[in-house]
């Protein structure tokens, strides 16, 4: 058993039963949070945080200066810098920079439903200051890339990614006017969802992902055959999407990509986006992923692309760059040129260690110096090498009802508040699960019988002798009247351990007790909008004092790890 000796479900069909907790609070008196992980909501103060002394015990907002110990940066909103911390970057030259493709896309139509993209109207434009809906994330021991910014809305808790641009440099206003009309969206592209600004900057707030820079991959032990497969299906469907969009990128390398792992496979996102609309060139980064016949010619053709993915992917698999580059070449780009245009790879030598079919498909391009010869898109997409590493993805049906079968026991007020997580942090998953509930649920009371339940397991998993599966669930889970509240359901099958992370339960614990230093059983059942007397007995007989401060509320919860 687990922290809870009983339970019970919060529907009247479910007779009420006491649950005794076993769960040991600190018994001494916790200090009041640190001001670097409280999430303030600023929309209920009209003054600027940099006219007025910050509190205490403030989130600091997006605009105003940071003073914590652990984390001394300035503002990076009223300041001219393109990250926290950095000098403002100088004005780049306009012979270093090339307008992207002219064709709007505020065009009727999408995309070809295989791209799994479509394309909208423009990003969101406000004439204000981010801080007036978000405050920043100080948590850079949790992130995978410390460089990146995070915010979080002050009112609905949404966690953003924040980028800066200044508004004196000509390529940044081109993408600024590039986003007015445009707005890409791909699962492998990072996402523009607003542009705020001040009077030195542009503050683009994009889709919330931490990813690391794809290079971390190389020489790691995590980059298997399949993993390198996967990276290349996932770009070719970003090229795929830009060429059906007549767009190129044209500037891309390996660090224009991040990834993570997620249930044990890769995903990547192309983050750097700006290029889509404004070019540079003559950069020796770039020149290192551009083919032999471009380097010379400032075209920018989807050849261009595909050119570079795939020396991305011989990068990762040899774990350097096939060029052998003096010291004295690192930043003399006419050298650098006539190096590559004079270079022949040895693809069978540099990538021992993977198959004969991923080798063949490396010399089918980087190793063709005919370009007309080599494979294209098309079929490099279909080649066996990419079909036979394809990696069979579980349904998310089946992963979410198989996380049923593993969990610790929770009791009511752990279920409510993970519950609310899931909502707040997780609403696709959330989405699929309350479709999933409603499927079976037949009489649609918020409560699914275990003989539904049984129907549930039999239609999206492969798994047998499920009668004594669900019985061992109820069982596990001391849940009478083999029945299963709706609430109990979305808790179990919730993946714990993406939810579970101090970041997220930091941030739920100030969403919940409104930016103060505890939290109350109103506040749950306040958020969750609904009367439960058995919940607010239960907040109560774990926290005497009738109250959980922070460390608290993370030890509480942490138990369902």
């Amino acid at each position: 058993m687990g922290i809870c000796s009983s339970q019970s479900g919060s529907n009247s069909k479910i007779p009420k039963q006491k649950q005794q907790l076993k769960i040991i609070l600190p018994n001494k008196s916790i200090e009041e949070p640190k001001p670097d992980i409280q999430v303030q909501n600023q929309l209920n103060r009209e003054a600027s945080a940099q006219n007025t002394p910050p509190n205490q015990n403030s989130q600091y907002s997006i605009h105003s200066p940071v003073n914590g110990v652990e984390d001394k940066r300035k503002s990076v909103l009223s300041h001219n810098l393109s990250k926290q911390g950095e000098k403002p970057q100088k004005q780049m030259s306009s012979r270093n920079i090339r307008s992207g493709s002219q064709r709007s896309l505020n065009i009727p139509g999408s995309p070809q439903s295989a791209q799994r993209g479509s394309i909208q109207a423009g990003v969101q434009f406000f004439s204000t200051n981010a801080s007036k809906k978000y405050s920043f994330l100080y948590n850079k021991e949790c992130q995978r890339n410390p460089d990146l910014s995070f915010i979080q809305g002050n009112k609905n808790g949404m966690k953003a990614r924040l980028e800066l641009i200044s508004k004196e440099e000509q390529d940044s206003i081109k993408y600024i006017y590039w986003l007015k009309s445009n707005q890409l969206d791909h699962q492998h592209i990072l996402k523009n969802l607003e542009v705020h600004q001040d009077n030195n900057a542009y503050q683009l707030v994009l889709e919330y992902f931490d990813g690391w820079k794809l290079s971390r991959l190389q020489n790691s032990e995590d980059l298997t055959e399949i993993v390198l497969a996967n990276i290349a299906e996932q770009m070719f469907q970003v090229l795929s999407y830009l060429k059906n969009l007549q767009l190129n990128h044209g500037n891309l390398t390996i660090n224009s990509w991040e990834y993570y792992f997620k249930s044990g496979q890769v995903f990547i996102k192309l983050v750097d986006v700006k290029p889509i609309s404004t070019k540079k060139i003559e950069d020796i980064d770039l020149i290192y992923y551009t083919p032999p016949e471009f380097l010379y010619h400032e075209e920018f053709k989807p050849e261009r692309d595909l050119w570079a993915v795939m020396l991305i992917l011989y990068t990762l698999g040899k774990g350097s760059l096939p060029y052998k580059f003096p010291p004295k070449y690192v930043n003399d780009v006419p050298s650098a040129k006539q190096l590559i245009l004079h270079t022949t790879f040895d693809v069978e030598s540099d990538i021992k260690k993977f198959s004969q079919d991923f080798q063949s498909l490396l010399q089918s391009v980087i190793g063709e110096k005919n370009s007309k010869k080599r494979k294209t898109l098309e079929e490099l997409k279909v080649s066996k090498w990419i079909v036979d590493q394809k990696y069979t993805e579980i349904p998310l049906q089946e992963r979410l009802l198989m996380n049923m079968l593993n969990q610790k026991e929770s009791c009511i007020l752990q279920q409510a508040i993970l519950e609310i997580m899931i909502q707040e942090f997780e609403q696709e998953t959330a989405l699929q699960l309350q479709k999933l509930f409603s499927e079976f649920d037949s009489d649609m009371d918020t409560i699914i019988k275990k003989d539904e339940l049984i129907k549930m397991f039999e239609k999206y998993t492969k798994l047998k002798d499920l009668e004594n599966l669900i019985d061992q669930i109820f069982v596990s889970h001391s849940i009478k009247q083999e029945q299963m509240a709706q609430f109990t359901f979305l808790s179990l099958a919730a993946p714990r351990d993406q939810l579970l992370t101090k970041t997220n339960l930091e941030t739920m614990f100030y969403l919940l007790s409104n930016n103060k230093s505890e939290i109350r059983a109103n506040n749950v059942t306040k958020y969750l909008n609904v009367i439960n007397e058995e919940l607010e007995a239960q907040f109560d007989e774990l926290a005497p004092e009738k109250k959980l401060n922070l460390d608290q509320f993370i030890k509480v919860m942490e138990l369902l790890r």
